[in-house]
């Protein structure tokens, strides 16, 4: 988001939901506890996927200040084209940080386009996603349309996103999230998805994170997937 500052009376590159105000957070903070939760566990690797819905902030503009810290300007992958490499690769090779956007206003298929960054890809150039409107657990639970291509279809993408949340009025549901997000039901969303797309599941997007356990569900679809093609390259769950 941009937002007005009321302080320095200028406006500002920051965090929020929608809403100039609603849930602002500072970028520098955010990803300077990135850094430090990744450098503490070498082992993981984050994707960040930013709406650039409110204000003109431009991904360019986002870059900037994200490269001031070192760490993070080390550990994010620069994709120059061709196959993504495997969560292994990229690990190997210091990177833990993967950058999209979307709904940023400009083109960003060709990084040197005004606003552009190339380490801040535009998401479904390379993926595709379910919907993301649903009113109620059930509508989930309909797989033949809570599994079908939605925003990123059409030609040939390395990336299966599904939405797993409720938005409920007033917002996202802790409820829904409770039911949502535990074992059964995520096993049964991803199994479901890839029957029905023939597509391998690999970004499982929920609200609250924290209530449930998508964490243990996603290691162990991780630990699944490279037992069976350890010496082939594969997709990756990333929650």
């Amino acid at each position: 988001c941009k937002c007005p500052n009321a302080e320095t009376n200028t406006m500002e590159i920051t965090f929020c939901h929608g809403v100039c105000g609603v849930g602002p957070r500072d970028l520098t903070e955010v990803f300077t506890n990135i850094n430090t939760f990744l450098t503490d566990n070498p082992s993981e690797l984050i994707i960040v996927n930013f709406e650039m819905s409110v204000g003109d902030a431009t991904p360019e503009e986002v870059w900037e200040i994200m490269k001031t810290d070192n760490g993070v300007r080390q550990k994010t992958y620069n994709h120059a084209g061709g196959d993504w490499p495997t969560m292994g690769e990229l690990l190997a090779d210091g990177k833990q940080l993967i950058l999209f956007e979307h709904n940023h206003n400009e083109n960003c298929s060709d990084p040197t386009n005004p606003g552009c960054s190339p380490r801040i890809e535009t998401f479904f150039n390379h993926a595709v996603e379910t919907t993301w409107v649903f009113s109620n657990v059930e509508e989930i639970n309909d797989y033949d349309r809570s599994c079908a291509e939605d925003r990123g279809s059409g030609g040939l993408k390395y990336f299966y996103s599904i939405n797993h949340f409720v938005t409920a009025t007033f917002g996202p549901s802790k409820s829904s999230a409770d039911v949502l997000n535990e074992i059964d039901s995520i096993n049964n969303r991803v199994t479901e998805c890839e029957k029905l797309t023939k597509h391998k599941v690999s970004i499982f997007s929920v609200d609250y994170w924290q209530r449930g356990h998508l964490p243990e569900v996603a290691q162990t679809i991780n630990k699944s997937r490279a037992k069976k093609t350890r010496n082939t390259r594969s997709r990756f769950l990333q929650w």
